[in-house]
């Protein structure tokens, strides 16, 4: 795939002419996982979610043995500078003023790493960074704010990811009897999710949602029938 083919938005429109939301996946997510993956997260976001796709190389050996690669010998350019790139372009569009909301789960915190080391402090600045189950956290110190949220019982994260800055990394239980070993990690696991939905989607349309939207959303909890039936 091209820089160009890697990119995509998906959801219903911005939610302010100020911020955009960013993201990356993990491994293992073929194209249509990714999407509707990004789609659901821009439902709880309210907003559109500008995605860096990072596509899978096959089976999950192959895709870890890639992803031990990036950790160590940072073999993955393409989709790095295409989300390097993507950020800078979104920036340029709003203009000053406008901030970047990114998201990233394991193996994609890591390439977001090595993104923010290809531009400017400038550019770092106006990113917040969010990283789930990260492979590895970012370590640049000048972007606008970061958390590393970090699953107490997700097992990539206990093997493969040592470092720890305190004050970044936000610890949160996982299920205490996972039906597998993916649940802790998953993007989509009850541990990450929960958070994503309860913490970190609240606090951005807090900041974001116009009056408006959210009296919108206010008469909409009183409708009886489910919302597709509005159009």
């Amino acid at each position: 795939m091209s820089e160009d083919s890697l990119i995509g938005v998906v959801g219903p429109g911005e939610i302010s002419a100020h911020v955009r939301v960013t993201a990356i996946n993990g491994i293992q997510y073929n194209r249509k996982d990714a999407l509707d993956l990004w789609r659901d997260v821009a439902e709880l976001f309210g907003t559109s979610v500008h995605f860096v796709y990072n596509e899978t190389k096959g089976p999950r050996f192959i895709d870890g043995t890639h992803a031990f690669f990036d950790k160590y010998v940072r073999d993955n350019p393409k989709v790095v500078r295409a989300l390097a790139g993507h950020w800078e372009s979104l920036l340029d569009e709003m203009g000053e003023g406008g901030m970047i909301y990114h998201i990233a789960h394991s193996h994609g915190a890591l390439l977001t790493t090595q993104a923010a080391s290809l531009v400017s402090s400038h550019v770092r600045s106006r990113l917040i960074i969010r990283t789930f189950g990260a492979l590895e956290n970012p370590y640049q110190r000048d972007f606008a704010d970061i958390k590393n949220i970090v699953c107490t019982d997700d097992p990539v994260v206990r093997w493969l990811n040592w470092y720890d800055e305190p004050g970044n990394v936000i610890r949160i239980p996982g299920v205490a009897k996972p039906k597998n070993v993916h649940q802790n990690h998953s993007m989509r696991g009850e541990p990450y999710w929960s958070y994503l939905r309860d913490y970190e989607s609240f606090a951005f349309r807090e900041r974001y949602e116009s009056k408006f939207s959210k009296f919108k959303q206010w008469l909409l909890s009183f409708w009886p029938f489910p919302r597709n039936v509005i159009g």
